[in-house]
């Protein structure tokens, strides 16, 4: 059971005040909830796959010059870099990216947004059972108040949104809220031996070969060729921002901050999203959700001190 001073785990030092870790993780939040929008974005328009595959890579390529020029010796790897790379590039690029694409083709962001803001209170779970880090009594708490911001959005989205509904996407969106918690939990806990860069850019390869042999094997390929400026303006758009900035970003805030703390930004991800997918999608922002937008950000205010 939790107490009031930790749970078995790694003490954790932040780098950062709490202000600044707060807006750095409202920064990553921002830059993640650009992928909602690009899926509800591109769902009805072009193969998930497709440009999911596009999506890694660009970033292969865009990350070549500077990696290979940064690298002053051939790269080395071991066997445990091998296998950590392997880990990273399905539990934390393709299978997120994948999912999110494929939920957004049958649900809408609104769903998509609910359902990844749980995603704090399952990393805390799983931080806590694997002992990846110590959770203080004022963690608690901010979750408690973020989710119940969270709560109240999704109450009045069923009391006056007619349209929200389970929808067939939702279980895309699940399945990827405990594959990413899985991921944060396990990188947490793992000391890198490799650059963030070096590590984006060798998972993102991973990922196209991947993805190339599934496309390649369901006769999705010859899709390339009837796509349009709009597809890869917007796949550049996903594999710059979401893609190098966020992984990037959030990779580094887990070695600075802790996991439990960075987790918190799923639930900043509504707020973000939700002015996002007003200015993009047209979709409404009534003041109950600004009010719930409060609770959330008071919430990751007290958790991230």
């Amino acid at each position: 059971m939790l107490n009031s001073q930790t749970q078995k785990g790694p003490r954790v030092v932040p780098r950062y005040s709490p202000s600044l870790s707060f807006l750095l993780i409202l920064l990553c939040s921002t830059v993640f909830s650009t992928n909602i929008i690009a899926a509800r974005l591109s769902g009805q328009l072009y193969d998930p796959f497709l440009m999911t595959l596009c999506r890694w890579a660009f970033v292969g390529l865009g990350l070549s010059p500077f990696v290979l020029f940064a690298s002053s010796k051939r790269l080395s790897l071991s066997a445990a870099d091998l296998y950590n790379i392997a880990l990273y590039a399905v539990f934390g690029l393709l299978l997120p990216s994948v999912l999110t694409f494929l939920a957004g083709l049958t649900t809408t962001a609104l769903n998509l947004t609910i359902i990844y803001s749980s995603t704090p209170a399952v990393i805390y779970i799983m931080a806590a059972i694997t002992g990846a880090e110590r959770i203080k009594l004022w963690q608690l708490v901010g979750l408690l108040i973020s989710t119940l911001g969270v709560i109240t959005a999704l109450g009045y989205s069923r009391g006056i949104i007619p349209e929200f509904a389970i929808r067939e996407g939702d279980v895309f969106a699940v399945t990827a809220v405990f594959n990413w918690a899985f991921y944060s939990v396990y990188i947490a806990g793992k000391r890198p031996t490799l650059a963030l860069s070096t590590r984006l850019w060798l998972a993102s390869w991973v990922c196209t070969a991947v993805l190339f042999c599934y496309v390649l094997a369901t006769g999705r390929l010859g899709g390339l060729s009837n796509l349009t400026a709009g597809f890869f303006s917007l796949t550049a758009f996903v594999a710059l921002v979401p893609s190098v900035l966020g992984y990037m970003l959030h990779a580094h805030l887990t070695r600075a901050v802790g996991v439990v703390r960075v987790g918190l930004m799923s639930y900043l991800v509504p707020v973000a999203a939700g002015i996002q997918a007003m200015l993009l999608l047209s979709e409404p922002l009534y003041p109950a959700q600004l009010a719930a937008a409060g609770m959330i950000l008071l919430g990751v205010w007290i958790s991230g001190r």
